[in-house]
């Protein structure tokens, strides 16, 4: 018997100053728990992609961000246990307008900081990570 099939639409923001990428850690009892994520997620219905990328960032970070435009899309098929999954992922500039960073409690992530890219890595980083580096610093 096959396995399920499902199209996630994700939208993440992709923020970066003096060497360093704001990124979000990826929660115990995910397949890649303890690695490091762009701030983002799912869209919601109804949702723009742009405004479903402020609320995960307001969700995960504690910022409030204004989107600067669209940098990239990326597209691939993840295979899980249960599922396979198709991800679209949209990525976005983005803009601090107000607020400080807080850790998301009790969600898919659990601590926000602001890393050095340079420290980034195949092993602490997923691919949207590299594939936001890549579209922002060639």
């Amino acid at each position: 018997m096959s396995k399920p099939k499902e199209t996630r639409v994700g939208c993440y923001a992709v923020m970066h100053e003096n060497n360093r990428v704001l990124l979000c850690r990826l929660s115990d009892g995910l397949e890649h728990r303890g690695r490091w994520t762009l701030p983002g997620g799912g869209l919601e219905f109804g949702e723009s992609l742009e405004e479903a990328m402020v609320r995960e960032v307001l969700e995960e970070t504690g910022l409030q961000v204004q989107s600067s435009g669209l940098i990239s899309f990326h597209s691939r098929v993840a295979e899980f246990d249960e599922k396979s999954l198709h991800l679209l992922q949209f990525l976005f500039g983005a803009e601090v307008k107000a607020g400080e960073l807080t850790n998301e409690i009790d969600g898919t992530t659990d601590l926000v900081e602001w890393v050095e890219i340079d420290s980034l890595n195949d092993k602490n980083a997923v691919d949207i990570v590299h594939h936001a580096l890549k579209s922002i610093l060639g």
